[in-house]
């Protein structure tokens, strides 16, 4: 028999730790924990005494394309609400909402002793009760939600942000002595933010933030405006 070489079964895999999957009961809240765990070993982001990461959901959804955006902000808020994330904002822009993120180890741990699971370390160098290296320690606190609440919520968090960033683009305008825009102006970019995710949304609050200082636009929302489409775009071809 030919051993077949085909790309669905020859790329490098995330692998699972069994118990950890066990203790939060979804195989993929442990692959998504341990993916996070594998960047904070590797993050030279040391702020506050702990190691962090960041990352858009979007970004953070190309590491695990079988599941939706809304899917992975649903398993990272639930890790957040067991106490087991922890997220922060060191954004050095204030209209920046993406989240640092790092692990709570001593949760991590409790969770393991709770249930008496003790598994050996892959690939460090010191074991603990879930087989994850300790690099930091951080709060802890725990707290349960219902499905639908954690959608809600995330819905409200995502409204919000597109909220500041519209205010932050139209503060970006005025800040360079541009006039108000008009109705018809803003409803169009408002209606373009609702379309666009918040990773793409990003870029062109940032991109547009460059332009009016790089360079003198005559007619700063027409040019948003365009911008944003070109993101929509992109963003469909991503």
């Amino acid at each position: 028999m030919a051993y077949s070489s085909s790309l669905l079964i020859s790329e490098p895999p995330l692998v699972v730790i069994p118990s950890l999957a066990v203790a939060l009961k979804s195989s993929d809240k442990a692959i998504i924990l341990q993916q996070i765990h594998y960047w904070l070993l590797r993050s030279s982001n040391f702020i506050d005494g702990h190691k962090w990461v960041y990352n858009s959901v979007h970004d953070w959804n190309k590491q695990f394309p079988w599941l939706t955006e809304k899917t992975l902000q649903r398993y990272l808020r639930s890790l957040e609400d067991m106490g087991l994330l922890v997220t922060a904002n060191y954004n050095k822009a204030k209209f920046d909402r993406t989240k640092w993120y790092t692990i709570d180890y001593t949760s991590l741990d409790n969770l393991g002793k709770r249930m008496g699971l003790k598994v050996p370390m892959i690939g460090t160098d010191s074991p603990n009760g879930m087989g994850l290296k300790q690099p930091t320690n951080t709060i802890d606190y725990t707290e349960n939600t219902t499905l639908d609440f954690e959608e809600e919520e995330i819905k409200k968090e995502n409204d919000q942000i597109r909220s500041d960033y519209l205010q932050e683009l139209r503060r970006i305008a005025e800040d360079n002595n541009y006039i108000q825009p008009t109705a018809n102006e803003w409803l169009k970019i408002t209606q373009l933010a609702q379309r666009l995710n918040i990773s793409n949304l990003r870029i062109v609050v940032l991109d547009f933030h460059g332009a009016m200082h790089d360079s003198t636009i005559t007619k700063p929302y027409a040019y948003l405006i365009k911008m944003m489409r070109d993101e929509l775009q992109n963003q469909r071809l991503r």
